[in-house]
């Protein structure tokens, strides 16, 4: 039986999700799996309680951090590897790891043992923000000098382009890099491969539960009440960057009400305009919050299901989205700010609408835009786009990373989906 060992520096948020089925997808190919990780609260966390109890998934502390060195952190994850007797050294958050991977160029015989997987989620992102160099200029530019150099600076090419596309590129650091953009991996080919990025855990895709038929029953009855005011909502842990102000103030400015499928604000410190909104949303009986956080997607689902679109106002956000994609598998339009990733996906299959990033008045307008367009406009658009994130496209993918199939999974296509630029009359 192969061994692997994974990577994982913490299981906050939607990592949870990606441990389980990182590790439900190896154990499926009959691998082992040592999960280095930060272990604080694991035996809290509902997600993981089946792989804590499997026999052949073992958790060990994590055995390096960002403020490492990356030589420290290099040899401390080289040995933990080695014990575990690795023949896969999976990085599951490989956006950390630019120096340590870079390090190994010098360091030969540090070199992270067995088949060498990386998994980026975000450091690619930079493809979206201002255009770059030819790859291949900059590889001209830099390899000559670049083993001499390392010698002394082994961090110097951790800036994410130069890591990604010199690094990773021109080094064999990596047998195979995974990445959630599949711009980035469009243009970059090679070791890269699309991951279809995981929302929710394959066992709760189609799972009911207890909490989510007592959810849904509190939903039913404040609808009840709401005389027919547009819905604005809102799933997990309050937070600015994902906009939670926004949304509280957006159900203030449009007379509509706010669902929060969450722990509420005022849990965590918000300041006092947020907690003024949420303040006037109470007085008219228009807020309704779970209260705690939740444990399953399908009462997410509910809350998700409430409105007639998911408002996703995002700040500096260029990459993949997860609550995006949960908010699609409830059927919904979502509107999202006119950068990255988020936007690049709305426009081109049609999913919703996008809006100038920071102009709160063109949201409210996209917003009501979207409360009167019928949910069928976007629906075979979304479903046909979701077929992309199946688990088969994610066993895929994964197969290809192991070097278990060469055919890798299938990037989202316009001429499967269908082009969505000009899909109700004006600009996305």
């Amino acid at each position: 039986m192969k061994r692997v060992f994974l990577s994982l520096p913490n299981l906050d948020g939607h990592r949870q999700v990606y441990c389980r089925e990182l590790c439900g997808y190896l154990l499926s190919r009959d691998f082992s799996v040592t999960v280095a990780t930060d272990l604080t609260g694991l035996q809290e966390y509902a997600q993981l309680e089946m792989l804590t109890q499997h026999p052949r998934v073992r958790f060990v502390p994590d055995t390096w951090t960002e403020e490492d060195r990356a030589t420290v952190q290099l040899r401390a994850l080289v040995a933990a590897a080695r014990e575990a007797a690795a023949d896969v050294t999976f990085l599951a958050e490989a956006d950390l790891a630019h120096g340590l991977l870079s390090a190994q160029i010098a360091r030969p015989r540090q070199r992270l043992p067995g088949r060498r997987v990386g998994l980026f989620i975000r450091s690619t992102n930079y493809v979206h923000q201002v255009k770059y160099p030819q790859t291949g200029r900059v590889g001209r530019v830099i390899e000559r000098p670049v083993l001499a150099a390392y010698r002394y600076r082994p961090l110097s090419l951790t800036q994410p382009r130069l890591f990604h596309e010199v690094v990773v590129r021109h080094f064999a650091v990596l047998d195979a890099a995974l990445c959630l953009d599949e711009v980035f991996v469009t243009a970059h080919g090679g070791r890269y491969g699309w991951l279809p990025d995981v929302a929710v855990a394959s066992a709760e895709r189609a799972q009911g539960s207890t909490e989510a038929a007592a959810w849904e029953a509190e939903v039913s009855a404040f609808m009840a009440t709401q005389s027919g005011r547009p819905v604005v909502v809102y799933t997990g842990t309050p937070q600015p960057r994902r906009g939670y102000e926004a949304l509280l103030q957006l159900a203030c400015d449009v007379g509509g009400c706010f669902i929060h499928c969450g722990k509420p604000s005022d849990s965590f410190g918000y300041p006092d305009e947020d907690l003024a909104a949420r303040a006037a949303l109470a007085s008219r009986s228009a807020i309704l919050e779970f209260g705690g956080f939740y444990q399953s997607f399908e009462t997410a689902r509910v809350t998700l299901g409430a409105a007639k679109c998911v408002v996703l106002p995002y700040t500096a956000h260029l990459g993949s989205s997860g609550v995006m994609l949960q908010a699609l598998m409830a059927g919904q339009p979502v509107l999202v700010p006119d950068q990255g990733l988020m936007a690049w996906r709305v426009r081109n299959f049609g999913l919703g609408l996008t809006f100038t990033p920071g102009d709160w008045r063109d949201m409210r307008y996209r917003f009501s835009v979207l409360q009167n367009t019928r949910s069928e406009v976007f629906a075979d658009r979304i479903g046909r786009f979701l077929a992309y994130f199946s688990r088969t496209q994610f066993e895929t993918a994964m197969d290809v990373a192991l070097g278990l199939r060469r055919v890798a999974a299938r990037l989202p296509s316009a001429e499967e989906i269908g082009p969505g630029g000009a899909l109700l009359g004006y600009r996305s």
